[in-house]
């Protein structure tokens, strides 16, 4: 929730949330839309296995983002428009190969 903005006499708060997510993993394949963020690896529900190594993957995720409003402390009241971050910056990534290994528990 935002700080409150005082608009003449009027104290106007916001609540933005994210609607959905595409990652686009930098070797031509993305995830769709989805409505989770991933979270951190290893435990993370996002995640790109890669078909092969690659110098520079440029890994990106656009956003659909939702809201909120309310005026004087009232209700809260639905903005009636989504906004969509495409081409926010980019992360490039060094892809490595790995391999698969057997070990004792």
């Amino acid at each position: 929730m935002s700080k409150a903005v005082q608009l003449l006499s009027w104290s106007v708060e916001f609540k933005i949330a994210p609607r959905s997510y595409e990652f686009h993993y930098g070797d031509g394949s993305s995830s769709g839309p989805v409505t989770d963020a991933g979270g951190v690896y290893p435990d993370g529900a996002i995640r790109h296995t890669y078909a092969e190594p690659k110098d520079a993957a440029r890994v990106s995720v656009d956003s659909t983002l939702t809201g909120q409003y309310r005026v004087n402390g009232g209700s809260w009241t639905d903005i009636n428009a989504i906004a969509d971050l495409q081409n926010e910056p980019v992360t490039t990534l060094q892809v490595r190969e790995a391999e698969a290994r057997l070990v004792e528990r």
